[in-house]
């Protein structure tokens, strides 16, 4: 199996593309009368689930605002950081999910979102862990705000207006095209939320790595340099083991695109500013690589060469912080990190790791290719039981960087096909479901299922 990837290029100019566009989206009022009633109307159509936790208490936020509270709110945030952006950002969620705002990419978008939100949080992937401590439903999802790329508001920022879901908000532009940084999702997906769903998780994570960069002796420098930013790291991390080794090209492609789009040029950054909350760009790399390889399925190793291969191109010394790391030094920090925060078994998480709840297998691998297939060869209906939203996007990824077909017809074959999954989730139907994979029969015995259904072929023969 040789894995070769020979359209990457044209993948990174297609996330430029996406990065270079201006589209702001739909806007939504800013005045209270009309925000309250488009609030109103859009929140009547979501699902119970959503209306409950999302909906109903942004209403009441902004009821107990009023018309005056809500203009101070916005007068002084004018830059849209702070409480009035928060605030504009989940009606807009609201409002576009209920107003059938491009309901086939929108649904998408929050298919694969719930879909990555769903594979640490959900009761069956936590077989044998309890229940998170702080249990939020997953993220709700809109188009918007260009500038800013993909980016979330956790959900200990909504908690304060009684909302129980963070919201994630990923450029207009990548309705239509920007196919890689779809793969980039589980990072903002699987950053904060996760690590903070559990009481004392991210302070133990941030042991665990510092405690194996110290064994290491990789220097105080970079020790501090990786957990000062083990957020940003440790959703790196989740992102691979939850969507596989697509995530990790695919954050290697959308970083190149997006650099170009900002005059850069289609490489990774190997520069690290004190005050940049993620690491730099090439250390990144070589974290997702080190990831792949942690990977339980067959092809992990050569999947981590080829990435490897690749990473080879942009290969240099450092400046981390005002720190000067050689690539070498760079790379066997990034392995021990990738190892401590997958690996790692956590006393918030009853002694088991994030691989342990997560990981990306042969039958994944087999799902992965089979979607590949279908969506190079334009067959997007009915996608075969089993595979979720994270198959779809990883199949369009590895179509794509691998040349089964063009990107620009492959985009909107994934969108259709992860959108037919969305309107069978139940988390978006009339029961009140908080994650899909909560949906499942327990039996009582694996064999009596078997034997049943073999007797069935067997009689239908």
């Amino acid at each position: 199996m040789e894995i070769r990837f020979t359209k990457l290029a044209e993948c990174v100019a297609d996330v430029e593309r996406a990065a270079r566009d201006t589209d702001r989206g739909p806007g939504v009022p800013v005045q209270f009368a009309p925000l309250k009633r488009e609030l109103q109307d859009a929140s009547r159509k979501l699902s119970p689930t959503y209306k409950e936790i999302l909906g109903e208490p942004l209403i009441r936020h902004v009821d107990s605002l009023g018309a005056v509270g809500l203009r101070d709110l916005l007068r002084d945030d004018p830059a849209r950081e702070g409480d009035g952006g928060l605030i504009l950002d989940l009606s807009q969620a609201v409002i576009q999910r209920g107003s059938g705002f491009q309901p086939r990419e929108v649904g998408a978008l929050q298919e694969v979102i719930s879909d990555l939100y769903d594979g640490f949080l959900s009761a069956e992937d936590r077989a044998g862990v309890k229940p998170p401590d702080h249990s939020t439903a997953a993220p709700a999802v809109k188009f918007g705000e260009p500038d800013s790329g993909p980016y979330t508001w956790p959900a200990d920022a909504t908690a304060a207006l009684e909302i129980q879901c963070s919201v994630v908000s990923v450029p207009p532009a990548n309705a239509r095209g920007g196919l890689l940084t779809w793969s980039t999702l589980g990072h903002e997906t699987a950053g904060h939320d996760i690590l903070s769903a559990d009481i004392g998780l991210a302070a133990e994570v941030t042991r665990s790595v510092r405690k194996a960069l110290t064994a290491a002796r990789v220097g105080d420098a970079l020790t501090r340099y990786w957990t000062s930013r083990i957020d940003e790291t440790a959703a790196d991390v989740l992102g691979v083991l939850n969507m596989g080794p697509a995530a990790a090209i695919g954050l290697i492609g959308f970083l190149r695109g997006f650099n170009a789009s900002m005059g850069d040029g289609p490489v990774l950054s190997r520069e690290g500013p004190v005050d940049d909350a993620h690491p730099a760009d090439l250390i990144r790399g070589f974290l997702v690589s080190h990831s792949v390889r942690l990977l339980d399925f067959t092809a992990a190793g050569k999947w981590a060469d080829a990435i490897d291969e690749d990473l080879a191109t942009d290969e240099a010394p450092l400046e981390l912080a005002g720190h000067r790391v050689t690539a070498a030094t760079a790379r066997r920090s990034a392995k021990v990190v990738a190892e401590a925060v997958a690996r790692t078994q956590f006393r918030s998480l009853e002694e088991f790791s994030f691989a342990d709840i997560q990981n990306w297998r042969d039958s994944d691998e087999v799902m992965t290719n089979d979607l590949a297939d279908r969506l190079a060869g334009g067959a997007i209906q009915d996608p075969p039981g089993g595979t979720y939203a994270a198959h779809a996007v990883a199949g369009g990824v590895v179509a794509a960087v691998t040349g089964l077909a063009s990107v620009g017809d492959l985009f909107p074959r994934m969108i259709a096909m992860v959108h037919a999954m969305h309107k069978k989730n139940p988390v978006f139907g009339p029961l009140r479901v908080r994650h899909r994979s909560d949906v499942h029969r327990h039996f009582f015995h694996s064999r009596f299922r078997r034997f049943r259904r073999g007797r069935a072929i067997g009689a239908n023969a």
